[in-house]
Order: structure tokens, then sequence, then C-alpha cells
């Protein structure tokens, strides 16, 4: 029989205090990261985390957890998904939103010890790379595109080239002859592989297109102010057909054109991307954008994350990427006057 250890005595060999191994093993917050580690060196080496199949396969209720990043994820695509999940979610499921600066070993601790099934993750990217490992070895998935170690580019979510192929050709059909990009650095990845898809629907139709680039930094961590002065370089009546691949900057773009004084019968034809109301609902003439379908996006994510939790529902692929193929759809915008900018000569 594996000998018992008290919370005194693991302290004791960690070198921290009794009150300090609580936290640990509850997954409180408050506690360094060379803390917890020493703590999980000890769990470790006494073996005192290890937990049989049958007694996880035999609980009745499960946890998953919530971490929530980054503040630069689009707020209301976010709270579209995590309406889903909890709509969804199986009733012997419930849901805890965990601190943004949970340390490694705590999460690990807290899914060993059966207090944490698995791990919904938002964000573009893990924190460090400690955490990252950890993830690893912990069933997860991601509600957005993200970035890990050892990938290019980042991993983007299916849709989102979709979507750039969907919005040059809504262009196409509304006759744009002059046809360009709003691009800038991006953290989501997904924000790339919009204006690749884009760019490849163009070559597939033998078209040409510019890129009207915005300098600078991660555009997600810049503020409005300093996006303006970009937007207002731009010769806007060189184009006739623009896709923006995300609503904060089509909302922006509506600022500087209203600040130019151009009327909406002499500006191009737009379409922007994400259908992020708290940009666009003020608006007008209130442009066509793409929904990436954020609700779906996070029913299958549940459903692959479910897959890793439950001992008979296996998971071909684990990852915490989602791998369906998730289908994007038109949003109409407000019908505009038919004049459109005269041709440059």
């Amino acid at each position: 029989m594996a000998k018992k250890y008290t919370t005194t005595q693991i302290a004791a060999l960690a070198h921290v205090s009794q009150s300090t191994v609580s936290r640990v093993l509850n997954g409180a917050r408050g506690v360094s990261k060379e803390k917890c580690e020493a703590v999980q060196k000890i769990l470790e080496e006494k073996d005192l985390l290890r937990k049989s199949r049958s007694a996880v396969s035999l609980r009745h209720e499960r946890t998953i957890g919530i971490l929530l990043w980054e503040e630069e994820v689009s707020p209301g695509i976010t709270l579209r998904k995590l309406r889903e999940i909890v709509a969804v979610l199986p009733g012997k499921f419930h849901l805890e939103i965990l601190p943004p600066q949970i340390a490694p070993a705590v999460l690990e601790a807290r899914v060993r010890r059966g207090k944490l099934d698995g791990v919904v993750l938002v964000g573009f990217e893990a924190p460090d790379e400690t955490l990252e490992q950890t993830l690893r070895d912990l069933p997860h998935v991601w509600l957005n595109s993200h970035r890990e170690e050892g990938t290019r580019g980042g991993l983007s979510l299916s849709g989102n080239e979709i979507a750039g192929r969907m919005a040059a050709r809504y262009l196409l059909e509304q006759n744009a002859k002059r046809l360009a990009v709003l691009a800038t650095a991006a953290r989501n990845p997904g924000f790339a592989a919009r204006i690749s898809g884009f760019g490849y629907e163009l070559y597939l139709e033998n078209r040409t297109f510019d890129t009207a680039e915005i300098p600078g930094v991660w555009f997600e961590e810049r503020t409005d102010e300093e996006l303006f002065p970009a937007l207002a370089a731009l010769r806007w009546d060189a184009w006739d057909g623009i896709f923006i691949p995300d609503d904060r900057l089509t909302a922006l773009v509506w600022h500087e054109w209203a600040r130019r004084r151009i009327a909406p019968a002499h500006r191009p034809k737009v379409i922007s991307c994400v259908n992020e109301s708290a940009y666009l609902s003020g608006l007008w003439p209130r442009p066509a954008t793409i929904d990436l379908c954020p609700e779906l996006t996070a029913r299958v994510a549940l459903e692959k994350l479910i897959r890793k939790i439950l001992p008979d529902k296996p998971d071909r692929n684990p990852s915490g990427r989602i791998d369906a193929t998730i289908h994007p759809f038109l949003v109409p915008g407000e019908s505009e006057p038919e004049t459109r900018i005269p041709t440059t000569p």
C-alpha cells in the first residue's frame, strides 16, 4: 500500500507552507510559479497524483474550464461562442472560469486530482512555453485560430480562407474592376488566412488586386487613434472594390470616409468579415460582411473536447485544433446608391 502524506508533510518536503500546498492542490490563484513547481515535484516523486482510469470513468459530474487569455479577441464573437457552449453543454458537465494567470502546475494538478476534466482556450497563443507544454498533456480545445510553437504563421480555422474566397467572389459579382484588400500585421492567424483566400480566388479568376497596407505592429494591440493616420494616408479613389478582413477596421474606414465627407455614392464597394454587430450596427449604409459561424465553431469544439474527456468517445485527432470545416455565410449589406466612383483617367 502506498504511503499516505499529509499536506503538512508535503509542505515540509517542498519547503513551502501548508497553506501553499492546499492552494496548489485546489487550483487556487496567488501561488508563485516556483512554489507551484516545488509542490508539483514532490507530488510526482511520491506518486500522489495517480488516479486510476476506472475511478475517472465512474465519476458522473465533469468540469470544463474556460481560459480567456486575450482581451484583443473579438468580445462579441467570443460571447456568442460561450453562449452556444452553455446552451448545448450536456447535463453531467458544468463550466468553470479559470484565472488567466493560472500556473501550469496548478492546472495539471487540478486535472490529475479530477477537479478539472478539460479546458476550452480563448486566445491567440499560450502566455508562455511552460503552459503550452502542459496543455499538450491535457484534454483541451481552442475556440479560435491560434499560434503554437513550431507552426509557421499559426493554425487558422478553415472558415477563414473560405471567407476570403467568398469576399473575392462577392466583389466580382458586384462588377468591381479595381480591387484591393486592406492588410496589416495581426496576431490572429485567421486574418492572414482571409487575405490569402482572397488572393487565391482572384488568382483562379486571373484577376489582379492591390494590397492597401497599414504599417505597424499587431493591429489588435493598437488603439483606434493609432490606426487613423494610416487610413488617412490611403488613396481610396484608386479602387472600386475593397475587402476589409475585420469589422473593427471596417468601422474605422467608415469613420475616415465620414471625416473626408465621401458620400456613400462615391465610396468603393466593401465586403467585411466576422459580423460583429458592435462594430457594424452604427454604420450607414451597413456593408456586407461574412459571418464565420461562431456558434457552430463552438459546438464542434465542445464535441471534440468531450471526445477527449470521455473514454467511450475516442478522438482520433489528439491536437486541440478543430478539425472540421466550418462554412461561413454572407450577410448582405444595406442597399446603397448605384452611382460608383468614376474611373481614374
